[in-house]
């Protein structure tokens, strides 16, 4: 997300990714289990991908909002005005 974006939306998006991951990654490993044992490339892959998308997303989470009165635009007096 862009500091001035205005969707309000995005903070839930990304707790459902973050759900949706580690579901997906539960359901990965009881897959490959039986199949065989996890080899250190399968558990390389889960470990990158979980680091590729958790992250971000736990940041959208924690983000501040920039808007006071749920316009989207640059909330009034937070840049300074060069005169």
């Amino acid at each position: 997300m862009l500091p001035f974006d205005n969707r309000p939306w995005a903070k839930t998006v990304a707790k459902l990714v973050i759900a949706a991951t580690i579901l997906f990654e539960i359901a990965v490993i009881f897959w490959l289990r039986h199949y065989g044992p996890l080899d250190i490339p399968e558990i390389l892959a889960l470990v990158l991908f979980a680091i590729a998308v958790i992250p971000p997303n736990i940041h959208v989470i924690r983000g501040k909002s920039y808007y006071t009165d749920g316009r989207s635009g640059m909330r009034s007096g937070v840049l300074p005005v060069h005169k």
